[in-house]
Formats: C-alpha cells, sequence, structure tokens
C-alpha cells in the first residue's frame, strides 16, 4: 500500500500536497522517495511544511475517479452530505451483532457512520475550504 497524504497549511490557508513533511523537529516523511528524514535537513526547502494539519489519502476513489483524503465532503447515494474519516466503527449487520472494525467511513454528523464503500459517493470538498458544509457534522 502506498501512503499518500495532503496537509493544510493554516498559515496561508490553502491544501497543499507537500513533498516534505515536518512532523517533529527530527522527523520528517519525503513523499516522493517515501522516506524519514532529520527535519533540519530540510528546513527552508521548497515544498517543505511544518507541523501540519495531515490527512491520509484512502486506498478508495469517488464516482468521478477523484482520490479520497481524511476530512474531505462526500454526497452520498441518497443525497447526504458527510465526512470521510478513518478510524474504529461499531458496524452492526442483523443476524450477527456489532463488531468494531478499523476502517474508512463516513461520518455523518448524527450518530451514524457507515463503511466507505469505492466508487460509490461524490467528493464535493473539504472541511478547510468548505466549512459551511459540514456545519452540523
Amino acid at each position: 500500500m502506498e501512503y499518500k497524504f495532503r496537509a493544510w497549511d493554516s498559515k496561508n490557508k490553502k491544501m497543499i500536497y507537500p513533498a516534505i513533511i515536518g512532523i517533529e523537529e527530527d522527523f520528517c516523511w519525503e513523499n516522493e522517495r517515501k522516506m524519514l528524514h532529520n527535519c533540519m535537513d530540510w528546513d527552508g526547502e521548497e515544498g517543505f511544511i511544518n507541523k501540519p494539519i495531515l490527512m491520509l489519502c484512502s486506498p478508495l476513489k469517488d464516482i468521478d475517479g477523484d482520490e479520497l483524503y481524511q476530512d474531505d465532503i462526500i454526497l452520498d447515494y441518497s443525497g447526504h452530505i458527510g465526512l470521510i474519516c478513518y478510524g474504529i466503527v461499531n458496524y452492526y449487520i442483523s443476524n450477527m451483532g456489532g463488531y468494531d472494525i478499523m476502517c474508512w467511513y463516513i461520518d455523518y454528523g448524527d450518530g451514524f457512520e457507515e463503511p466507505l464503500e469505492n466508487n460509490k459517493v461524490k467528493k464535493i470538498g473539504d472541511k478547510f475550504n468548505n466549512p459551511e458544509l459540514v456545519e452540523g457534522i
């Protein structure tokens, strides 16, 4: 599995796809070569962002084939708006009961969450650029 990240640059108020991500003073992730580095080696380089709000790319795509990241806002097949998350969800199946699964899921903000399925939703924004779409979530 390939790990890809994007980051919200809160200083410049924009979403970026950084080449180098500074997570701690001595810990950086280089997206292109998928390697860890010492941040002091990269400080000041183009494409470097320090201590960003990171979002992991899911292995799933929307109905248009666009990549889906954590904190993307989606429109589902029923016309409901939700937020893409990654974590533990209590999933209930009749005749089988409930169980916890670690997965990509949609948070609808009303206590209802469901696993995210490939090619079943439409990405309509993200919570940083379009906060008005998820005010109730």
